[in-house]
């Protein structure tokens, strides 16, 4: 279901680039790690979630720099440029409403929670140092439950390679 990926040089040297360009502001609201694990998975389809900030609006050549890793993918978009700040969540939600092979590279530790096929909760740590590189299918009439807990701050870059 989730695809861990070895890390192109092409698109972390790109990415460490947009993480540069990217101002260092404050923003969220703290959670601690208990709380997010007691979050209850939401009733109904939660399509995507608002959480985090997408920082490609801070300078225009962070778009140049994804642009670029689609390319280096083979992908068609840029799904997400987003940073979370130490100590908060993304919370559940499925992408329902965007289908696709989805790869995300992420860089700082955090916990990446999701519904496996056979709906137990299953919890993956991301690296602690370094990149992580997930990869797995979203489609629209089987949802994949997921969440996200940053311990520090997290960067998370998505592709999408439409189905």
């Amino acid at each position: 279901m989730i695809e861990k990926l070895t890390p192109d040089g092409d698109i972390v040297m790109r990415l460490e680039n947009a993480i540069k360009m990217h101002k260092k502001n404050n923003y969220g609201r703290v959670l601690s790690y208990e709380q997010f694990l007691e979050r209850p998975l939401p009733p109904t389809d939660i399509p995507t979630s608002l959480s985090g900030v997408d920082f490609r609006n801070d300078n225009p050549q962070i778009t140049v720099l994804l642009n670029e890793c689609v390319k280096l993918l083979n992908y068609d978009n840029v799904s997400n440029c987003n940073v979370m700040q130490q100590n908060s969540q993304l919370p559940w939600h499925t992408n329902s409403n965007l289908s696709g092979w989805r790869t995300y590279y992420i860089k700082g530790h955090g916990v990446f929670k999701y519904i496996d096929e056979n709906g137990d909760q299953q919890v993956s740590e991301d690296n602690k140092e370094g990149w992580t590189v997930n990869r797995f299918k979203i489609e629209s009439d089987k949802h994949l439950w997921h969440s996200v807990y940053a311990h520090e701050k997290r960067y998370a870059f998505g592709f999408i390679k439409y189905l």
